[in-house]
């Protein structure tokens, strides 16, 4: 973990095989969110250590999204509190750290190229209209090799396969180096095929050491390179399991 994560006191729990004390990367504490109306999530508690692979499941309108958002700091909770690294959500600014992959059918990037999508990911790096750097350039084509896109770099990203956009959307993650990547929804709306790509590209990630939070309908592919699987029933927190 970077000098900036471990700024603030960051929790430790115990490894669920060794016992050994292990820094936390997500910690929600009794969340509960209305959105104006009944509860969408009730007294939702759990910790996510760092370099954990984690999957969130759960049925249309069970929450998940909500939590994600939650999560991310784009929805205040009615009570309850999360936290980053261990700086509380409020307070958190080091996005540098996070990275976030929304799902394909929120992104609308008219006529842009796959190389200028995967280049707005390292703003969290650059000052406002500040050209980009040669570490900001040398990020970029690292992510597109990454996931195995750079030969996509000059097409336009509207114009391509829903598996090729889901891995361009986590190579534009992937250009602002996080240690914790958000996933919303990675699998919907892509053939097998790209679900096996996009699963060995999790894999490697994941034994890299980055922490990955995934929201997933089915897991398929995933399966394999998730450690716990938290499930949201009716926004309450039914299990959660270790899955190896």
């Amino acid at each position: 973990m970077t000098a900036a994560a471990t700024a603030a006191t960051v929790r430790t729990v115990p490894d669920s095989d060794s016992g050994t004390p292990m820094s936390v990367a997500i910690d929600a504490e009794h969340l509960t969110v209305s959105l104006g109306g009944p509860p969408v999530l009730r007294d939702v508690s759990f910790a996510v250590r760092t370099g954990e692979s984690v999957g969130l499941f759960g049925a249309n309108g069970s929450g998940k999204t909500t939590l994600l958002r939650t999560l991310l700091g784009l929805v205040r909770p009615e009570s309850g509190h999360s936290s980053l690294f261990g700086t509380e959500i409020s307070r958190f600014g080091d996005w540098k750290l996070i990275g976030y992959v929304p799902q394909r059918s929120t992104v609308a990037m008219d006529a842009a190229t796959v190389a200028e999508v995967v280049a707005s990911g390292r703003l969290p790096h650059r000052r406002p209209f500040v050209p980009a750097r040669a570490a900001d350039r040398k990020a970029c084509a690292a992510a597109l090799e990454q996931v195995g896109v750079a030969a996509l770099a000059r097409r336009e990203f509207q114009k391509l396969s829903g598996g090729q956009q889901q891995r361009v959307l986590i190579a534009r993650a992937l250009a602002g180096e996080p240690e914790l990547l958000f996933l919303d929804e990675p699998l919907a709306g892509i053939d097998l095929p790209s679900q096996q790509a996009l699963a060995e590209t999790l894999h490697s990630l994941n034994e890299s050491g980055r922490t990955l939070f995934t929201v997933l309908h089915d897991a398929g592919p995933l399966a394999d390179i998730l450690q716990r699987r938290l499930t949201l029933v009716n926004g309450r927190l039914d299990r959660d399991e270790a899955t190896r």
